[in-house]
């Protein structure tokens, strides 16, 4: 899994090792520096962002996470 995250725009980009890339709308930066403090960022995932927020896929194939 590997993520990026847009703080001003409060958008969470997550990239899965499927290659799925889903965009989570509306997360702010607490929760960004939470999930990188936690020390497994699929169990924060899983725990706190999932399904708590809305989220968009991203079907570009040429997408990638800054």
């Amino acid at each position: 899994m590997t993520v990026g995250c847009d703080c001003t725009e409060h958008i969470l980009q997550v990239e899965f090792q499927s290659g799925d890339a889903y965009q989570y709308l509306g997360v702010d930066e607490d929760t960004w520096e939470d999930l990188h403090s936690f020390d497994s960022i699929a169990s924060f995932f899983n725990q706190d962002i999932k399904g708590r927020y809305d989220c968009d896929r991203l079907d570009n194939p040429d997408y990638t996470i800054k």
